[in-house]
Parts: C-alpha cells; sequence; structure tokens
C-alpha cells in the first residue's frame, strides 16, 4: 500500500519529534457524525427501557462510568511514571552531553554528540506528551440536585433520566481518557526511539574507543611532559595560605659561635658582645 504524502510526513516527525496526529476536517465531521448516531440509537433504548429494566440499566451505567474512572487512573499512573523515567534519562544524557566535547576534525565525535542531541529531542518529547496527558480536563459528575425524585415525577421518568445523564458522563469521561491515551502513546514512541537511539551511540562509542589511539602511560608522560608534571605539583600542592611577618635580620657583629646557645643559658640574655 503506497502512502501519501501527509503518512510519510507524520512517519517522518514520529522518527524525530514525536507529536499526537492532527485531524483532518473530514476525519472531525466523521467523528461528530458517529457521536450523534451513537447518541440517538442510545437514547432511543433507553426510551423503551420497561420500569422493571430501569435499575438493571442504571446498575449497568454506573458499573460503566466506574469502569471508566479506573482507566483514567491507569492512564494517569502510566503517564506519571513515564514522566519519571525520561527525567532520570535526560539527567543521564545531559552529563554525557557536557562532559564529552568533540575534538576538532573528529568525524565519530560529531556523530556521538549528534546522536546525544536525537537522545535529548525524545526525552523532551516524553516529558511533553506526559505533562499533557496529564493536565486537568473538565470531567463531568452527576448533579445532586437530580439524585431525589421531584414532586410531579414519577420514578420511572426520574429513572430515564438519570440513565441519559449517566450516558452522557460517560461518554466525555472516554473523550477526555481517549485524549491521554493518545498522549501516553506518543511518549510510548518517543521512548522506543530513545532505546534505538541509545543503541546507537553505545556502537559508537565502542568504535570511537577502539579505533582512537591508545594514551600515553602515566611514567611516560612524567619523564617526557615538563608541563604536566608542573601541572600534577600544583595540583598536589594545595592552596598557599597568606605570607607570614618578616623576621628580624641578623645582625652582622655576631659570629657563628656567639649564634649557638650554650646549654642551660637563657635565650633572652644573649646577643652580641660589648
Amino acid at each position: 500500500m503506497r502512502l501519501t504524502r501527509r503518512e510519510r510526513w507524520q512517519r517522518l516527525r514520529d522518527h524525530i519529534f514525536p507529536l499526537p496526529e492532527p485531524l483532518m476536517p473530514q476525519e472531525e465531521e466523521a467523528i461528530q457524525s458517529h457521536k450523534a448516531e451513537e447518541r440517538q440509537t442510545w437514547e432511543a433504548r433507553v426510551a423503551v427501557i420497561t420500569p422493571e429494566r430501569v435499575g438493571d440499566a442504571y446498575a449497568v451505567c454506573a458499573a460503566a462510568l466506574e469502569q471508566e474512572r479506573q482507566r483514567r487512573q491507569s492512564i494517569e499512573s502510566r503517564l506519571t511514571t513515564m514522566i519519571g523515567l525520561s527525567s532520570i534519562a535526560g539527567t543521564i544524557v545531559f552529563g554525557t552531553l557536557l562532559a564529552n566535547t568533540p575534538r576538532a576534525g573528529g568525524l565519530l565525535d560529531w556523530l556521538i554528540l549528534a546522536c546525544l542531541l536525537y537522545l535529548v529531542l525524545q526525552i523532551a518529547s516524553a516529558i511533553l506528551a506526559g505533562v499533557r496527558g496529564l493536565e486537568r480536563r473538565p470531567y463531568p459528575q452527576p448533579s445532586t440536585a437530580d439524585l431525589l425524585v421531584a414532586v410531579d415525577e414519577t420514578p420511572a421518568h426520574h429513572a430515564r433520566c438519570r440513565l441519559r445523564e449517566f450516558l452522557e458522563i460517560f461518554v466525555e469521561h472516554q473523550e477526555r481518557n481517549n485524549e491521554k491515551v493518545t498522549q501516553m502513546d506518543v511518549a510510548h514512541c518517543a521512548t522506543k526511539n530513545f532505546i534505538a537511539g541509545l543503541l546507537v551511540l553505545a556502537l559508537l562509542a565502542t568504535v570511537s574507543r577502539l579505533v582512537a589511539p591508545p594514551r600515553p602511560d602515566l611514567v611516560d608522560r612524567l619523564a617526557n611532559d615538563a608541563s604536566f608534571r608542573r601541572a600534577l605539583a600544583e595540583t598536589f600542592r594545595g592552596p598557599q595560605g597568606p605570607p607570614g611577618p618578616p623576621g628580624q635580620p641578623c645582625s652582622p657583629k655576631l659570629s657563628p659561635s656567639q649564634l649557638t646557645p650554650k646549654v642551660g643559658a637563657n635565650p633572652a640574655t644573649l646577643g652580641p658582645k660589648d
């Protein structure tokens, strides 16, 4: 099957920076038409429900709405996990990106840098999809005013109204959850691209390590590189403190024998003899 230009562009974009696929006007009209047909179908079925079957239908609708709420919680937990994993991967990739600067003229190093940038794009796409999926959305809930039967209302009519309300709420919850699923699919696509890029990065790093010239031994560098010896000495010497106060100058009249104190002599009494 031959792909259209739009489909080819969407596949290329999914490999570079995944995003939700926008709907065409024809597709949007088809979706709205399908929703209208479904609404007419369940409106007609609710109208012909007998009073004896209303309770069973109400229980089925309530159970379906509860399942949709549980589905929402499951989707949000997966999106939260996806954001956490992407944040950890982003920290590792950014650390590697900042620690590895390509050398001038090294084609393999530039390929590794391009691969790291590709990984950054995939992480950004996954985090963006997770954040969009966790955004606040309006989820309608049953109104408290319709919980009890009105004075001029029969129980059967009240039950049918409640069924219609539950069905409308169910449809709204399903649409909101489907939007979250779309964002989760985008995050999964970015994660798969990240894994593929990580494998390519590992291959390039292995080839770079194999073809790189061996580093000189430490003993050879100490023997042949004077600048390296000076830098190493400065490193091990550590920071220098402030200079101390200057001492008193030595008198030229003192001889070496006079500078040597005698045993038991008081140093304060030592000095030049007249």
